[in-house]
């Protein structure tokens, strides 16, 4: 359920997956660490201009942007390639503390039922209880407000809301929350007048 609230997020946001390259001239030290820190994954790596050999492989931290290659010996100055995916705009952990926020004015603003987001030991972010998808697009809009207030439209694939350009966004998440409390998910377009 998290993923998928992710993802309307960053459908709403144009927050798209990118993919980048990084060069790096090994010295001593195996590890590499990105410059790019909305990295969600590695998906090559080459040494010398060569993929690695068998016994050869190399893991990602999302959290450190540390690359760690194990089993290579390669030479004094040879260039490590690494090519990975990344998010232009947010990395999740940050978009994980909008969804935070967007549901406590959901709390406030909503007679529907109060979710949480819950993150387990090993930092899996899971709702309590699981919203149904009606409110996960709820969830989707409030946090696309949160990260940009001063947008006047929003889109999901059954809905589009268009705002005037002078409401708070306090204002904006009020209205939103009150109208798609008795939205029955069908299409359509929804004008938020002043």
């Amino acid at each position: 359920m998290f993923s998928s609230v992710l993802t309307k997020i960053r459908a709403i946001t144009e927050d798209w997956l990118l993919t980048g390259t990084q060069t790096f001239t090994y010295t001593t030290s195996l590890i590499f660490t990105l410059d790019e820190l909305n990295a969600t994954a590695v998906n090559d790596l080459t040494i010398g201009g060569a993929a690695l050999d068998s016994g050869e492989t190399y893991s990602y931290s999302a959290t450190t942007h540390k690359v760690t290659v194990v089993g290579a010996t390669p030479t004094a100055g040879d260039e490590v390639e690494v090519n990975y995916s990344y998010y232009n705009k947010n990395s999740n952990t940050v978009l994980a503390e909008y969804v935070r926020a967007a549901l406590v004015y959901i709390s406030i603003y909503s007679e529907c039922q109060d979710y949480e987001l819950e993150t387990d030991g090993e930092g899996v972010n899971n709702f309590e209880p699981t919203p149904s998808n009606k409110q996960l697009d709820m969830i989707a809009l409030v946090a696309g407000i949160l990260i940009n207030p001063n947008w006047s439209e929003y889109r999901l694939p059954n809905i589009t809301i268009k705002y005037p350009r002078t409401q708070t966004k306090e204002t904006k998440i009020r209205k939103l929350i009150l109208h798609l409390q008795s939205w029955d998910g069908h299409t359509e377009l929804i004008k938020m007048e002043a």
